[in-house]
């Protein structure tokens, strides 16, 4: 059975403070989470920046009809998307701000006007909101004064 200092990678007392084995277990159960509180650029996931458009007005995607995203958007066998379907728009909205490579993906399926309507409503990670928010006053949603 190993320590936790040698599972940890780290020796002395700070090893084990704050971690303990389950019985039967090689693995302690803490994390070390001090690598995460770094100063990077805002992810859209994990190894992969968040991409923002530079200009609202240059998104001239889609709002309605039948759109068939890439293959590398949406991995799926039949990728069409009814864009009248307001919940597939939306969904569809979300897939291409977190997924688009470039720019120039981001213009061929998102819709300027579209994506400031649509905004509030979007679930995106938390990067991808700060990312498009900084860039783009008018995706901010008003703070109510009290």
């Amino acid at each position: 059975m190993y320590t936790d200092a040698q599972v940890s990678g780290v020796a002395g007392p700070a090893a084990t403070r704050g971690c303990s084995s389950r019985s039967g277990s090689r693995y302690p159960q803490c994390v070390d989470r001090r690598d995460r509180r770094s100063a990077a650029p805002p992810s859209a996931r994990p190894g992969r920046r968040a991409l923002v458009a530079p200009d609202l007005a240059a998104l001239t995607g889609p709002t309605s009809g039948v759109a068939v995203l890439p293959h590398r958007l949406f991995w799926q066998a039949d990728r069409h998307i009814d864009l009248d379907n307001p919940h597939l728009l939306q969904w569809m909205y979300e897939t291409v701000l977190r997924e688009a490579a470039s720019v120039e993906e981001q213009r061929a399926w998102l819709d300027g006007p579209t994506l400031v309507r649509l905004w509030p409503q979007l679930f995106l990670p938390r990067a991808v909101r700060r990312a498009w928010e900084e860039r783009h006053p008018a995706l901010r949603v008003p703070v109510a004064v009290r």
